[in-house]
Order: structure tokens, then sequence, then C-alpha cells
């Protein structure tokens, strides 16, 4: 879930059965009563149980993607696939493409998260 902060908290913290992932941040600066406040935006995940790799990537992608987003990302690749001439095949190329972006990143934070 999108989650905000005054700070950016760490990657992962633990409180009982329940390891928090905290991913993505972005400093996000808005002016109120004439004064300059930064917070930070990003996203936060929950895994309960055993923290794995495997699991760690799977909540980071599920996260950015829901099963039927991800279903219909990989239709549409083969929609593309089959008829590279498709009305939307540049949609769905990039649509492919930032989900495979997603994913490579859920991999990476994956292994900064198990290796901490």
């Amino acid at each position: 879930m999108k989650c905000e902060y005054d700070y950016i908290p760490a990657l992962s913290i633990k409180e009982g059965n329940i390891t928090r992932l905290f991913f993505g941040f972005n400093a996000v600066t808005t002016t109120g009563n004439g004064e300059e406040h930064t917070k930070y935006v990003g996203h936060n995940v929950d895994l309960k149980g055993d923290v794995t790799y495997d699991s760690v990537v799977s909540a980071i992608i599920k996260e950015q993607y829901s099963d039927d987003k991800k279903d219909a990302i990989f239709a549409n690749r083969e929609l593309v696939r089959n008829n590279p001439a498709h009305e939307k095949a540049d949609e769905y190329t990039a649509e492919y493409t930032a989900f495979q972006d997603w994913r490579a990143y859920a991999k990476d934070l994956a292994t900064q998260i198990i290796n901490a």
C-alpha cells in the first residue's frame, strides 16, 4: 500500500510474526503557511511468517500488479506476438516492459532485504 512519512524508514522491520517492507520512496515537497515541508511517499507491504527471497519478490510484485492485471498484461503480450500490427501494440508492449522492469526491481530489492 502507499504510505508516507517524514523520513525514509528502514527496508524492513520485524514486528512479531509480521515483517513490514518499505520501498520505493520519493521525496515530495509541499508549501503550506509559507513553509516548505518534505515528506517521503513510497510502498509498504506486510509479510506474515517466514521471509524468503521468493516471498519478498512476490509481495513486491503484487503491491503493484494484481493477478487480474498480470493476466491482462500477459494476454495482451500474446495478442501482440500474434498480431504485431495491432492498433494497441505499442501500448501493450510498454505495459509488458513496465511489468518486467518492476519484476527486476522486486528481485533486486528482495536481495537487499534478505542480505540485510
